[in-house]
């Protein structure tokens, strides 16, 4: 089985955002859905204290909870690391995001490394918004809208700046999202 990106944008800076579509059964997206909804979550203090009122609601997993959830021991999953070789990277972090239609969400980079989302809602519907948008290095312009589907993966170096648009206030569900980040292994 080879893997093919559904999408290869080329942001500004030569970096590269792939998209996959339907790298998962339907069963699979169901299934992951059902393993993350019932996933303990907690509540965060901002990370930027220029927003004392945002707060961020997620869960994190262990590189172990990922096998449990059926994720990184998927064929597909694994046809992904053959490309992208995840091992010459260091593990950050697994991490579900869940989201609200009023929180508020900043532009932000991760790791200099790789960022791995997966749109976790089995059902979703274009006009409910929940977008994500990658914007060039010095925030001026959008770039690219990443639009959430259900099962997608991105794939993207995780300096290139982004952010997740509100799903609308008719969307009847939260917006969930699987991360997975890994840095760059530097060597002294």
């Amino acid at each position: 089985m080879i893997i093919v990106p559904k999408k290869e944008v080329k942001h500004s800076t030569g970096k590269i955002i792939d998209v996959y579509d339907d790298l998962f059964s339907y069963r699979d997206v169901l299934g992951y859905w059902k393993f993350i909804t019932r996933s303990l979550y907690m509540i965060d203090e901002p990370d930027n204290f220029a927003m004392p009122l945002e707060l961020k609601f997620y869960s994190l997993y262990s590189w172990d909870d990922t096998k449990l959830l059926g994720f990184t021991n998927h064929p597909s999953f694994l046809k992904l690391d053959e490309k992208y070789n995840f091992s010459q990277y260091q593990l950050v972090q697994c991490r579900i995001n869940l989201s609200t239609p009023h929180q508020k969400n900043r532009i932000h980079t991760d790791e200099d490394g790789l960022t791995l989302v997966y749109y976790v809602n089995p059902k979703w519907d274009f006009t409910w918004g929940g977008h994500t948008l990658f914007m060039d290095d010095l925030l001026q312009e959008a770039e690219y809208t990443c639009i959430y589907k259900p099962g997608r993966v991105v794939i993207f170096d995780g300096t290139i700046p982004h952010m997740i648009m509100n799903e609308s206030s008719l969307c009847p569900d939260y917006r969930l999202t699987f991360a997975i980040q890994w840095r760059k292994n530097f060597t002294p």
